[in-house]
């Protein structure tokens, strides 16, 4: 980011040492690095990463923006109104973060779910072969029966047949 230091000039600065009521100097391709509010300029701005909404919208004097909106036209100068640590993008990463990181109800069920019906699949699958071996079905028989037991109990063949 560009910073407008006391003396009037831009240096480049990096996005964590922005404070709040820097003076930041915003260019056309830049996107908006701390939220801020617009001292001067007008340009258009790409809103999709904040809203999803890919329209260009007319943004000048007084708007306030948030980090992660694409600046498209033209240049603007943007006073900070919160560090980078504070801005809504790092809310939203935060955000996602977390979600990654805990399991939903439906997953931990389904988890502890597969845990018990996978062994019990396949004990039943090795059962029903041995107990066509002892029978006396034979080898080929006992394997086509324990593998239609995987079969039939696997719920891909329940979706395959369903039509997902």
């Amino acid at each position: 980011a560009q910073r407008i230091g006391a003396n009037g000039e831009a240096t480049s600065v990096a996005v964590s040492n922005i404070a709040p009521n820097d003076l930041l100097i915003i260019l056309p391709g830049d996107r908006i690095p701390v939220d801020g509010i617009v001292e001067t300029g007008n340009s258009q701005a790409d809103f999709s990463m904040i809203n999803g909404e890919t329209a260009p919208v007319l943004i000048g004097v007084g708007q306030k923006l948030l980090a992660g909106v694409l600046n498209l036209s033209g240049s603007i100068t943007l006073r900070a109104s919160a560090k980078s640590d504070d801005s809504f993008l790092a809310e939203i990463a935060r955000l996602i973060e977390a979600g990654e990181q805990s399991k939903s109800q439906y997953v931990r069920l389904a988890d502890k779910a597969a845990a018990a019906y996978v062994p019990l699949v396949h004990g039943t699958a090795l059962l029903t072969f041995l107990g066509w071996l002892v029978v006396g079905g034979g080898f080929e028989q006992a394997i086509w029966n324990a593998c239609a037991v995987l079969i039939i109990t696997c719920p891909c063949a329940f979706l395959i047949k369903l039509g997902f």
